[in-house]
């Protein structure tokens, strides 16, 4: 009897890119959200976000639990107050404002450089996160080994163990 496989290594065959490679197309991916290295990517992405804004961003959206995905949708999620203050116009002018706008843009394509995925970057008051949007939040964060958990590497004959 012969074992053959159901559903092949994905970037086995020149047909199948692995799935961080793959053209963001809606094709099916193994599992659900980017996989590995691009959660880990996507992960330390979040990180960044987090310490520039002292906000944790999430993962949202069908990346974050279906195998079809176009982009990955992260979320940063801020008080209502801190997010009017840092766009006084869009109340009026909605996902049009043009600062909200270029900023969303460019920290997409922040996180598609670092990520090597399609991100979608958006920045959102809590009121409208919660009415709107329901479903699976992530947080996207790493969490850091304390100094007494951090691996040592070994010492050359004579010489203190480093950290």
């Amino acid at each position: 009897m012969t074992f053959e496989p159901t559903n092949p290594i994905p970037g086995e065959d020149d047909d199948q890119p692995v799935p961080h490679q793959q053209q963001h197309d809606g094709e099916p991916r193994p599992g659900h959200g980017p996989g590995v290295p691009g959660a880990m990517h996507l992960e330390a992405f979040g990180q960044s976000i987090a310490d520039a804004f002292g906000h944790c961003p999430y993962h949202v959206g069908s990346s974050a639990t279906s195998k079809n995905w176009r982009d990955v949708d992260v979320r940063l999620i801020l008080d209502d107050d801190r997010f009017h203050a840092l766009f006084p116009g869009f109340a009026a002018a909605n996902h049009i404002d043009a600062w909200w706008s270029l900023l969303c843009a460019a920290l997409s394509e922040l996180g598609r450089a670092r990520t090597g995925l399609p991100i979608d970057f958006q920045i959102q008051s809590m009121t409208e996160a919660n009415e709107k949007y329901h479903g699976i939040r992530n947080p996207l964060f790493l969490i850091y080994a304390k100094d007494d958990h951090k691996p040592v590497m070994r010492p050359k004959s004579g010489q203190e163990p480093t950290r």
